[in-house]
Parts: C-alpha cells; structure tokens; sequence
C-alpha cells in the first residue's frame, strides 16, 4: 500500500474511532469493553475540569464521570462539527483536532467545543492515549469533579 495510501486509511479509521466516541455517549454506552472504549492505551489519561483547576482521569474516571453527567442531563448529546487528523505514520503518532456541539445542558443552548485526542500505534494497534479539551472540557458539560 502507498505511504498516501495508508496515511488516509489511518484518518479514516481513526476518525471514526472518534464518532464511535460520541455516539456511545449519545447512547449512554459507559461499559468498559464496548468498542469505543476498549482502544484506549493502559496510560491514557483525560484532562477535566476547568482551565484553573485541572483534574486528570484515567479510563474508569473519565467514564464514571460521563455517566454522572448523563444521568444528571438526560438530553445531554454530543455532535461532531468538524474533524482534522494529522498522522506521522513513521513515528506511529496522531492527533484529532474535534470541534464539537453539546446539547442537553441548558435549554435551547448548544455549547461549543473543542477538543484534541492524541493517537499512538503500539503493536500493530492504534489506542487513544490522551483525551484534552481546549477549554478544560467546562465547556462540554462535564461535572466540577474538585468537590
């Protein structure tokens, strides 16, 4: 297969990692095993919170958290607006630039955000390393977790 080729392999596949992310919070799917979840590399971490008060989650946090944010907004819904990957096939690295739209927080409110997933190959196998929101994730609903 050409580098182009394998370089847009790479994109599609993990891009549609990252709406199978939002669709198994759209479906209330936390378990650790589903496919969405199941890629994640034993390291990863997500950065929450707000900007002046960052909190770091593990896989089992991060997913805890979702289902208290769920379970306290029923309507709580996640759409992807816009996805940009950049790949370095020979490093085995990317990173997925999100901008997304979150709904179900406040009434007839859609909050912006943005967030930038990182990607590393081991194995042979692409698992998400780290989950940061540019915003501190605040801005997608995310409970203050420092209480």
């Amino acid at each position: 297969m050409s580098t182009d080729r394998k370089h847009e392999a790479i994109v599609q596949y993990l891009e549609a990692q990252v709406r199978l992310f939002a669709s198994s919070i759209n479906v209330r799917d936390f378990t650790l095993d589903s496919p969405a979840w199941s890629q994640m590399a034993p390291e990863f971490v997500a950065s929450v919170g707000y900007l002046h008060e960052q909190i770091f989650l593990d896989i089992h946090g991060l997913l805890t958290m979702l289902c208290s944010v769920t379970k306290d907004n029923p309507e709580y819904s996640v759409k992807l607006v816009d996805v940009t990957t950049t790949v370095d096939v020979e490093e085995g690295t990317a990173q997925v630039c999100v901008n997304e739209e979150i709904t179900g927080i406040h009434d007839g409110v859609a909050q912006q955000s943005m967030s930038m997933i990182e990607w590393k190959r081991s194995d042979g196998k692409w698992q998400c390393t780290r989950h940061e929101s540019l915003q501190g994730l605040d801005g997608m609903g995310y409970a203050d977790m420092s209480s």
